[in-house]
């Protein structure tokens, strides 16, 4: 039986390890770590994700191993798919939803031609650049969070028959 505390406690040490993800079944914890510059978590690493297959087998947890096995499930089963982001106020959720939708660009448009790619990489940056005038309209300051969202998001992102990303709508 799996107590509280031992969870807890492993995730504490991973924390104090710089290991801010971890995989729980099919689930991702990530914790904050007020900190954008863990090497094993920038963006120089995500070309190793991308070269995995059709599932992350050989890196560490990272919500990019989630987006990416999801991305391959929905190809691979022609199945609608989801990716639920959730926590707390402050707990990261508007970083690590840029993450998932960056990561998403990227893997739809692994073999594609460059107006392929292109047009998947713009509609992922296009999806970024709305949050910040999204978040204008509903920010709140809290004891926790200078910037904290006051409204759930709802994106549903679209994909065309090959697996290129094509448009999202956000509600």
């Amino acid at each position: 039986v799996l107590a509280d505390s031992s969870l807890i406690r492993c995730l504490f040490m991973r924390y104090m390890a710089d290991i801010i993800y971890t995989n729980i079944g099919a689930i991702v914890v990530a914790l904050n770590p007020f900190n954008f510059k863990i090497p094993r978590y920038m963006d120089d690493q995500m070309p190793k994700y991308l070269g995995e297959g059709h599932a992350i087998q050989a890196n560490v947890p990272h919500s990019w191993a989630q987006a990416h096995n999801t991305y391959w499930e929905m190809v691979d089963n022609a199945q609608n798919q989801c990716v639920l982001i959730s926590g707390e106020s402050g707990a990261g959720k508007t970083e690590a939803t840029k993450i998932v939708m960056k990561y998403l660009a990227q893997v739809s448009c692994i073999g594609g031609s460059t107006t392929e790619r292109d047009g998947a990489l713009l509609v992922g940056q296009k999806l970024s650049a709305c949050s910040p005038f999204l978040e204008s309209f509903g920010n709140a300051r809290t004891v926790r969070n200078d910037n904290s969202s006051r409204f759930g998001k709802f994106m549903k992102v679209q994909f065309d028959q090959a697996g290129f990303l094509r448009g999202a709508f956000v509600v």
